[in-house]
C-alpha cells in the first residue's frame, strides 16, 4: 500500500518580516533580516519585491532581498514578501517598510573674543557637525566689527542651505539642518 500526506486547510502558512530603519550615510541599506516562517518542513520558497507606490509600479519578485535597498530618504519603501510550501495551502504575504531618515548636521558660526587693533576684525569658520564625507554646503558665516563692542554674527539660514555630495548632486533632503550664528567681541 501506500501512504499519502495531503494538505491540511487548517494549517496556515504565516511569514514575518521585520521593519528596518537607518540614519542617512549616503550608503544603500536592505532589511537587517530575512523572513521567517512558521513551516514545519518541505521547502519553503520566499520572494520579495518593493511594494508599488503612485510613482512606481511593484518591482519584479526576487529570493535576493539583498537587492531591495535604499540609499536616501525618497528611497524608504515598503518591502512585500511571499512564501509558499507545498505542505500548506495558502501563500503567506506579509510586509515590512526600510526607512532612512533624515541626518542631524549643524552648522555653528565662530565666537571669539579679540583686542582692539583699531582695523576691522572678521570671523568667519564655521564648525560643522553630521556631514557625511565628501559632501560640501553652501554655509557661510561673518561677524566682523572695528570697535569695541559685540558683533552678533551672520550665517546662512537654514531653510537656504543647500548640500551637495562628490559627484556635485543635491543632497539637502537627507539631512535635518541647524545652523547657529556666533558673535565677536572686541
Amino acid at each position: 500500500g501506500k501512504l499519502t500526506i495531503q494538505q491540511n486547510s487548517e494549517l496556515t502558512l504565516t511569514v514575518s518580516l521585520a521593519s528596518s530603519s537607518y540614519t542617512y550615510d549616503a550608503n544603500a541599506h536592505a532589511l537587517e533580516n530575512a523572513a521567517t516562517t512558521n513551516a514545519a518542513s518541505g521547502t519553503t520558497t520566499i520572494k520579495y519585491r518593493k511594494a508599488a507606490t503612485e510613482e512606481d509600479p511593484a518591482g519584479e519578485w526576487t529570493t535576493d532581498l539583498a537587492t531591495l535597498t535604499a540609499t536616501e530618504v525618497a528611497d524608504s519603501c515598503t518591502i512585500e514578501v511571499q512564501a509558499t510550501n507545498p505542505n500548506y495551502s495558502n501563500t503567506a504575504k506579509a510586509s515590512a517598510t526600510l526607512t532612512i531618515t533624515p541626518k542631524t548636521v549643524t552648522f555653528t558660526g565662530e565666537t571669539d573674543t579679540r583686542d582692539y587693533t583699531g582695523s576691522e576684525i572678521e570671523l568667519t569658520n564655521v564648525t560643522t557637525d553630521g556631514l557625511v564625507s565628501g559632501h560640501t554646503s553652501n554655509v557661510t558665516y561673518s561677524a566682523k566689527g572695528t570697535e569695541v563692542d559685540e558683533y552678533p554674527g551672520t550665517i546662512t539660514d537654514e531653510t537656504a542651505v543647500v548640500i551637495k555630495d562628490a559627484d556635485n548632486n543635491d543632497v539637502t533632503a537627507n539631512y535635518e539642518i541647524t545652523t547657529t550664528a556666533g558673535k565677536l567681541t572686541i
